[in-house]
Order: structure tokens, then sequence, then C-alpha cells
């Protein structure tokens, strides 16, 4: 069992988590290796997972979409016209 105290943006929480001896040992081993405690590493760990790895804009999606080599392709879903009834009011 391994419990840590992480704080992040002013807020604490305890983090306790239930593992095997081993598998706390393993999560230790790779803290160790990046010379950090458990409680760095579970920071960084946390801080990693709660960022966004890219901003993109529409901007993007569109210059991407006109770099593709498929450009023939047709993305545009088919239209076509509802059946409506007819109601009395």
């Amino acid at each position: 069992m391994i419990t840590v105290t992480i704080t992040r943006e002013g807020k604490t929480i305890t983090l306790t988590i239930r593992l095997s001896d081993e598998q706390a040992m393993a999560l230790q081993a790779k803290a160790a290796a990046e010379g950090l405690s458990m409680e760095q590493w579970l920071q960084k760990l946390a801080g990693e997972s709660g960022q966004p790895r890219e901003t993109r804009t529409g901007a993007d999606l569109i210059a991407s979409l006109q770099a593709s080599p498929y450009r023939e392709i047709d993305i545009e879903p088919e239209r076509y016209r509802l059946p409506v009834r007819d109601i009395a009011l």
C-alpha cells in the first residue's frame, strides 16, 4: 500500500493506493530511477495527465484537411429532405 499527499494549485489530497508489495516496489523503483520521491513522481504524473498534450484550433484542422493527399474523398454527409406530415392546427 502506498499513501501520499499531493498538493496542487492550493488543494491538498491524500491518496492511498492498495497494491501488492511487488507493484509498490516497481512504482518506487520508477520514481527512484527519475531521482524523485514517490510523492514527487505522482505529482509529476498528475500534472502530465491534467494537461492537454497540444492545443489545436479550427484553422489547424482546415490546414490538415487541405494538406491531405486524399482531397478527392468527399466527407460531406449526404443531404436529403425528411418526410413531413401535414398537421391541422
